[in-house]
């Protein structure tokens, strides 16, 4: 007598699993096309040295690529002296976009100074920089990436 009642009870519930089932689906919309966007960050650690991605930062609209430096880890600049420090050494070679530049360290850092830092994209600050580079940079080499 108890398995009677069971067998409408469970057609019952059957009936309504299905009708939810086909309710759902009809009710479903596909998606044309999905975008996902990522920003990079800030301060990236490579083996190499550190990669600042100046792109993203707010800092970087208003500033000069000298005041992107500074605010860098381990870079101290004096203005007086017309120097930049790396890790405390003063022997740092500078590129641009790969490509050493060939000023003094005074005419460098006035250069820098009038360089828009919005048209940086990054700057790296390898330490121990790759073996492709010129040994004139023993502190380590500044790259600024336009």
């Amino acid at each position: 007598m108890q398995h009677q009642n069971v067998l409408p009870v469970f057609f019952l519930l059957i009936c309504s699993i299905n009708a939810y089932s086909q309710q759902t689906s009809d009710s479903s919309k596909l998606l044309e096309a999905v975008q996902v966007t990522a920003k990079k960050r800030f301060y990236e650690q490579k083996p190499e040295g550190i990669i600042v991605n100046t792109q993203s930062s707010l800092l970087s609209k208003g500033s000069s690529v000298l005041e992107l430096l500074e605010r860098a880890p381990g870079i101290l600049i004096d203005r007086r002296k017309g120097s930049i420090n790396f890790r405390g050494k003063t022997d740092v070679l500078v590129l641009l976009n790969g490509r050493p530049v060939r000023l003094s360290p005074e005419q460098t850092v006035t250069m820098l100074n009038g360089m828009s830092g919005a048209e940086v994209i990054r700057i790296e600050l390898l330490d121990s920089p790759p073996a492709g580079y010129d040994a004139q940079g023993t502190a380590g080499v500044i790259n600024i990436v336009t």
